[in-house]
């Protein structure tokens, strides 16, 4: 399952080194998915402390 376009583009936001490659698509997919939410973009801005949790799995990960 291909990681939303939407979530490649809020991490980036933050880091603009993050590739999307290096990004895990199932950790991501799963992490996002656990929370349930629609429009990542606005989720990842609303839920701050969960935005870097994601970040630093995607880091890991990579």
């Amino acid at each position: 399952m291909p990681i939303p376009r939407d979530v490649v583009q809020a991490l980036r936001a933050v880091d603009h080194e993050l590739r999307e490659d290096v990004i895990d698509p199932e950790t991501m997919t799963l992490f996002v998915q656990a929370f349930g939410y629609n429009d990542a973009g606005a989720w990842l801005s609303s839920h701050p402390l969960l935005y870097f949790e994601a970040l630093r799995r995607c880091r890991e990960s990579g």
